[in-house]
């Protein structure tokens, strides 16, 4: 975190170059609908890029790499299902010796660094250093080359050409950070991904960066603003730390507070400087909240600047819920009529009907993984479990139309039917909690694919609580198991077990499938290990630690 500047400034070296490399997936009518947050119009143009990536040429880099950019701008707006490929491989097919475009050279080192083959990544940036002069790329996508080569032969150790390509890409970024022109399309796409780009660049290099950044004279712009005040708050959160607050001494805290203040501040003038930039101000939801008192402006306030551009944008949605949890001081309450209120008027295909994921999410931090509420809200239920059954089964459809002979198809496939695995897992979790063991049933004992069982604990309880008490509540034993359900509850374990076990022999001649009666004989017999225990220590016996 603490190199965070360089490596906002290199992606925004690597955005320009692809922006300014030809018009790829992204003709110049698109602004007007970007600008109008409409991003649907991006990702109808992402789904056409996709179905046609088998047919990719591998010297065209205007496709591969308008592709690459593409995939991971919108990654976050997949859960509809449409997944991420992974096109770098069909670029990394070809011998790196048989490429001579510094571009796509770049690329295939980015794709080594990040599969840890430094030798091949090593190889990859000095061929891209040889071809870079004399080629016909614009001074953007040259500064981009140059500092992703940079960055590759630092991780490599100290090669002879190492301190001069790191010189150029300083000077090349500092001069885009500080003069460069955008469109107000490529404003907000730079601003929502230069937060979260990794990296571990050397220290020394980010130190200047950021000075130089900071003491540039003439009038700032939104970008300079917003980068410094991002480097702030990477330095703040260094020293905080992600312990609890009471864990930092007082005299740290002074420096974390006086790096927030700086951090706000710069946040605020990129804001001001550019409103239409909806990174600046959606990042502030949180530095308010962090704050507190001290903040100049309230979570809040902050929240609908951003909508007032962007009413449908998820991250500030998301950093606005949690700015409502209970340890902020909000309330369950409000969270839910939070959810309600930003997605009552939306289409049903809207993506930020996700939110009451998030809220799920948040809930079980919150609440020490216990959401029994569930049960007694039937519209909250109904609401989350509608809509986790909504995306899986979208992507169900969407992983039958694929073409599984391509390479594109195939690695398409195995994300979908991750995809759908997990989301039949968040199903039969939510719906255990919700008591609709019937539901839950039908997602616990799913095929192609089946659920995630090991992943059930993520979300609260233990997986083979969760089995054994679903298939005994469930189906033709489902008396006996709600009536174990209920003493389990109320605390009685002896009893629960009592029912529990009466359930297991009405298995007996069910006529139930022999797979179901042997999973759950071999899920009851942790049931029972767990009620012994519970009766001991006291400890609920559905928790998965």
């Amino acid at each position: 975190m603490r190199h965070q500047l360089f490596c906002a400034v290199a992606t925004v070296l690597w955005l320009k170059a692809a922006l300014a490399h030809g018009q790829g997936i992204l003709p110049a009518s698109s602004e007007p609908e970007f600008d109008a947050g409409r991003y649907e119009w991006v990702e109808r143009h992402l789904v056409e890029a996709l179905g046609s990536l088998g047919r990719v040429d591998p010297d065209s880099i205007d496709e591969a790499e308008d592709i690459l950019r593409w995939t991971s701008v919108w990654g976050d707006r997949t859960w509809m299902g449409i997944p991420r490929p992974r096109t770098d491989e069909l670029v990394v097919e070809r011998p790196i010796a048989e490429w001579q475009d510094p571009l796509v050279l770049t690329c295939i080192a980015r794709h080594h660094i990040g599969q840890g083959s430094m030798p091949e990544a090593i190889a990859a940036a000095r061929r891209s250093r040889k071809f870079l002069e004399g080629s016909a790329y614009k001074e953007a996508q040259r500064a981009f080359i140059s500092a992703w080569n940079s960055f590759v032969l630092d991780q490599g150790g100290n090669y002879p050409e190492r301190d001069a390509v790191q010189r150029r890409a300083v000077d090349d970024m500092v001069t885009l950070a500080t003069s460069v022109e955008m469109s107000p399309a490529e404003q907000r796409y730079l601003s929502l991904q230069l937060p979260d780009f990794p990296g571990a660049w050397n220290a020394d290099v980010a130190d200047e960066v950021f000075v130089r950044l900071a003491d540039a004279g003439g009038e700032g712009t939104w970008l300079r603003e917003w980068l410094v005040g991002g480097y702030c708050n990477s330095l703040a959160w260094k020293l905080r730390g992600q312990g609890f607050a009471h864990t930092v001494p007082p005299e740290e805290w002074e420096q974390i507070v006086q790096l927030w203040r700086e951090a706000e501040r710069r946040w605020t003038s990129a804001h001001t400087l550019e409103p239409r930039v909806v990174g600046p101000a959606s990042r502030l939801i949180g530095l308010s909240r962090s704050l507190g008192d001290r903040a100049a402006q309230s979570p809040r306030h902050w929240f609908e600047q951003v909508t007032a551009v962007w009413p449908e944008q998820r991250q500030a949605h998301y950093s606005m819920l949690y700015s409502l949890t209970p340890r902020w001081g909000g309330s369950v309450e409000e969270m839910l009529t939070f959810c309600r209120d930003a997605t009552e008027s939306l289409d049903p295909d809207a993506r930020l009907h996700a939110l009451f994921l998030d809220f799920v999410s948040l809930l079980v931090v919150e609440y020490d993984s216990d959401l029994s509420f569930m049960a007694d809200d039937d519209e909250f239920a109904n609401e989350v479990l509608t809509l986790v059954n909504t995306i899986e089964q979208r992507s169900i459809e969407s992983r039958a139309e694929l073409d599984r002979a391509t390479v594109p198809g195939r690695d398409q496939y195995e994300i979908y039917t991750r995809r759908i695995a997990i989301l039949r897992t968040q199903q039969a979790v939510y719906a255990w909690w919700a008591e609709r063991f019937d539901l839950a049933r039908s997602a616990l004992l799913a095929e192609d694919p089946p659920l995630d069982f090991e992943r059930i604990w993520r979300y609260g309880p233990n997986p083979e609580w969760v089995a054994a008490e679903t298939l005994l509540c469930s189906g033709p034993t489902a008396l006996e198991g709600l009536k174990g359900r209920g003493a389990a509850k109320a605390g009685s374990y002896v009893d629960a077990a009592g029912h529990f076990r009466a359930a297991l022999e009405q298995l007996d001649g069910s006529g139930l499938p022999e797979r179901e009666v042997q999973q759950a004989r071999a899920h009851a017999e942790l049931l029972f290990r767990r009620l012994r225990s519970a009766e001991r220590d006291g400890r609920e016996p559905w928790r998965a630690r």
